[in-house]
């Protein structure tokens, strides 16, 4: 191309990625290492990077995916390249140039593509902390982050996609909710709580009932939203305003999301804030039932892996939650 440069970049490794050492991700650990010298090669030789001198530090946040801070100079870039196949390619950049054309404040993506067969994409680096370490010992302060944060998750939904689950080309891998929610990576999930008896009826309440509540609620429109499926305050920076970022991309109904990111909240502390399901709702109603069913098909979509790592306080988290709320399904 002319007018840029062919020489290759000189790219240096502050570090090396953070392995978790546990066997239930040793497959993921591999697969960190393996992909260090294609990054190399990747930004030794692409346009955006030739003939400059690059530094890259690898996040040592997150299991899921291999993150990497990228400076060239005065830029800084992020990099990240999923490590499951559970997130198809160009999905997170779909998500997040929709969410940006929605006025949700993300950042930007600058390129996407593959190294070494894995998708990846390089976007804009943030210059700021996360809101709970900029806020946290300011509670008043928090209580508006987690109102805000709700409003924003409430804006998120409002686009449009067609289908539900994983993105395939372009829209749900599922044409229905009744089919996701009865799939057979959720039918294998339940399976597994089941075979283990991880959760109880009687105790925790009816999973069944929860699926019908849910079914019932959504119907068998094939319309569903633009879902983080991961989203907390952890995974927002401390912007004017916030600053959404790392999703895993879903298509599904908005109470799936809301409840999921309610469980991520329940799973730490046995309880999660209110105020950020007063957001969602803008101080209106949210239906009480529907979003308890929707907690539920997430823990049990949680916590065959909770469960495998021995998480005994999650767990117990979950278990003490559903028996407080069984009621709801009565």
């Amino acid at each position: 191309m002319e007018g840029v440069s062919t020489q290759a970049s000189m790219v240096t490794f502050k570090n090396q990625p953070k392995l978790t050492g546990d066997a239930v991700d040793q497959e993921h650990d591999a697969l960190r290492l393996a992909l260090v010298p294609r990054l190399e090669q990747f930004l030794a030789t692409d346009e955006l990077f030739a003939g400059r001198e690059v530094s890259v530090t690898f996040s040592k946040e997150g299991i899921s995916s291999l993150v990497a801070f990228v400076e060239v100079q005065e830029e800084k870039y992020v990099l990240k390249i999923p490590l499951g196949t559970t997130v198809p390619e160009g999905s997170e950049a779909l998500f997040l140039k929709t969410w940006e054309a929605g006025n949700v404040r993300v950042p930007h993506v600058f390129k996407e593509g593959r190294i070494a067969e894995r998708p990846f994409v390089l976007m804009q680096f943030i210059d700021a902390p996360l809101v709970g370490e900029k806020y946290g010992n300011d509670p008043a302060k928090m209580e508006q982050v987690y109102f805000e944060a709700g409003t924003i998750l409430r804006n998120m939904h409002k686009p449009e996609a067609t289908g539900f689950g994983l993105v395939v080309e372009g829209r749900g891998e599922y044409e229905s909710f009744d089919q996701w929610l009865n799939s057979a990576d959720m039918k294998k999930r339940e399976e597994y709580i089941q075979e283990h008896g991880v959760l109880h009826d009687e105790e925790h309440g009816s999973y069944a009932t929860a699926k019908k509540v849910l079914i019932d609620y959504i119907g068998d429109s094939d319309t569903s939203s633009y879902c983080h499926f991961d989203y907390s305050t952890g995974h927002l920076f401390a912007t004017e305003p916030p600053t959404v970022f790392d999703p895993n991309p879903f298509f599904n109904h908005g109470y799936i999301d809301l409840g999921k990111t309610l469980v991520n909240y329940i799973a730490h502390s046995g309880t999660f804030p209110q105020k950020l399901l007063a957001g969602y709702g803008d101080e209106g109603h949210v239906d009480e039932q529907v979003l308890h069913a929707a907690i539920f098909v997430n823990m049990v979509y949680k916590l065959p892996y909770q469960h495998q790592k021995n998480r005994t306080q999650v767990i117990e988290n979950f278990h003490t939650y559903l028996a407080q709320h069984k009621s709801l399904l009565e």
